[in-house]
């Protein structure tokens, strides 16, 4: 197990396509997290996660118990154009019906197109954690991320998280979890006070531009206005939509800065606060404001 980031494109040799067809997500995260994807020089390694339980089009992953949370997430590929997402703290099988984090699914959009017409996908992460970003109107990138938080309080072991999208159903561009506009939302198993069914949390930046705008957008700074990176943690505040109230943890790897013209896929080096030799990449990863997210890929998570 490594806590060492590795990136996954749709454009790697070897790599699984995704479509807006039955199957074609859990196809995508059996390579990234359990089989790997290609041969010879360009081959990679999975992440290596856990495949707990499979179904036609459904699948069930953790991460190790032994090192991490070990807690479930259970995607539901057999829509065309979404996949359904729900966290379990334990699970039976592939079609356990309670038990779950939160009562209602969080749809990921994987497609506007229910067709063989592929979407550009990436996935950045760790054997605790992963993000997950899909083009999937073809032009605007979305954002989720499933694994083990950074937690804030001493005592607070119940890490594993999800991204909640705002549609619990159906296909919208509109359903990704980090959102420049209204923000996001995630979902721990329990509250930090161990109550089941109240995990929700809130996805804001520490740092805001005076405005809710989170990692970029036409309200941030200009990177000349202040001549280097401000950069701000994803926090995750205990209780739902809400800003007010405490922060309960934060994302591991992934910085947004405060900045409106960031170049996509740009590395940025040597930043101010991190470890000496940090690369943090630059992507885009939505499309209405354009928000950025930085991806260490140098340092442990």
């Amino acid at each position: 197990m490594s806590n060492s980031p590795r990136i996954y494109r749709s454009t790697d040799p070897g790599a699984p396509q995704l479509a807006g067809q039955p199957g074609s997500f859990v196809a995508v995260m059996d390579a990234v997290l359990i089989d790997g994807y290609g041969s010879g020089p360009s081959a990679k390694a999975p992440l290596g996660w856990v495949r707990a339980y499979s179904g036609a089009n459904k699948r069930a992953f953790r991460n190790d118990p032994a090192n991490y949370s070990g807690e479930y997430v259970r995607f539901d590929d057999t829509n065309a154009q979404f996949v359904l997402v729900d966290g379990y703290e334990t699970l039976s099988d592939i079609d356990q019906p309670d038990g779950k984090f939160w009562a209602t699914p969080s749809a990921w959009a994987k497609s506007s197109a229910a067709s063989s017409a592929t979407r550009e996908w990436i996935v950045i992460g760790t054997a605790k954690i992963f993000y997950v970003m899909i083009k999937a109107n073809g032009a605007q990138w979305l954002g989720f991320f499933v694994g083990d938080a950074s937690m804030l309080g001493p005592n607070d072991n119940l890490s594993f998280a999800y991204g909640l999208s705002a549609a619990a159903t159906g296909y919208s561009n509109s359903t990704y979890v980090w959102n420049s506009t209204n923000q996001g939302s995630a979902i721990f198993a329990r509250s930090s006070a161990n109550v089941p069914g109240q995990g929700r949390a809130f996805l804001g930046a520490a740092l805001f531009s005076g405005s809710s705008v989170v990692g970029g957008g036409g309200l941030a700074y200009p990177l000349s206005t202040t001549g280097g990176l401000l950069l701000s943690p994803m926090v995750l505040l205990e209780g739902g939509n809400a800003r007010a109230n405490p922060p309960r943890a934060h994302l591991p790897g992934v910085w947004w800065p405060e900045h409106a013209n960031l170049p996509e896929g740009h590395v940025f080096t040597d930043v101010t606060g991190l470890p000496p030799g940090t690369e943090l990449l630059c992507l885009v990863t939505d499309g209405p404001r354009n928000a950025r997210a930085l991806f260490d890929m140098t340092n442990d998570w």
